[in-house]
């Protein structure tokens, strides 16, 4: 089954909780970007502390997608203020001799999120080809593609990226059968009512949506329109 979910792209705190407030009437997931400028010019809401005081008619589960340099020094903080999806950058993490730190940095953070029963995710941006991940597959809980420049939304979609998901489906199916234990494949950026039908069919089984859902008068009723769109 495919999921929706809201992802939240804002400069400030009050931003992102005015949005999470939005969604939390209808979303079981909620995904936030989170941009220090280290990776993209875009800067986001960056403070996990202030997680720690929302208050929630209902329990929500986020995640945290960290488009920063070196994600492995805060993942403590995040996984500390209650985040249950780590998604780090792939393009920040440092790749060392022979990207041997590169190995060694996602093992740590794999094995962090592990420890802690939260999911661990790695994005990659549309410049990097998706073959870069492969030696990571057997350690992830879910790949995204990020079809937008790294810290940007409302961008437009990118149909180039579709072969991305298309070929993480296929090794899917080649690592792990039919068992029903591997990686999922998540979407992030100019998903619509017009192309969320291709990004299905390309593979994705988590689509996340930022400007058509919050830029909607009722962001409740654009989640609604994009799953009736992929059950037809």
């Amino acid at each position: 089954m495919i999921e929706i979910i809201p992802s939240i792209n804002k400069s400030t705190w009050p931003e992102v909780e005015q949005d999470i407030k939005k969604a939390e009437s209808f979303a079981d997931w909620i995904e936030l970007d989170i941009g220090d400028g280290s990776l993209g010019q875009a800067k986001t809401w960056d403070n996990p502390e202030d997680l720690k005081s929302l208050k929630l008619l209902r329990p929500i589960r986020f995640a945290a997608h960290l488009m920063i340099k070196n994600p492995d020094k805060v993942i403590e903080n995040w996984i500390g203020a209650g985040i249950r999806r780590i998604i780090v950058q792939y393009e920040g993490i440092a790749g060392g001799l022979w990207g041997r730190k590169r190995k060694k940095t996602i093992k740590q953070i794999a094995d962090e999120c592990k420890n802690n029963w939260v999911e661990f995710g790695i994005s990659i941006s549309p410049k990097t080809s998706v073959a870069k991940l492969r030696p990571f597959l057997g350690s992830v809980d879910l790949v995204q593609i990020l079809a937008v420049p790294i810290g940007l939304s409302g961008y437009g979609f990118d149909e180039k990226q579709l072969r991305k998901a298309e070929e993480l489906r296929i090794w899917q199916d080649q690592i792990f059968g039919e068992t029903g234990f591997g990686y999922k494949i998540e979407w992030d950026g100019g998903v619509d009512i017009e192309t969320v039908k291709k990004i299905k069919a390309a593979g994705a089984e988590i689509i996340a949506s930022t400007s058509f859902v919050f830029g909607a008068a009722e962001p409740a009723q654009a989640v609604e329109a994009l799953v009736k769109v992929i059950r037809e």
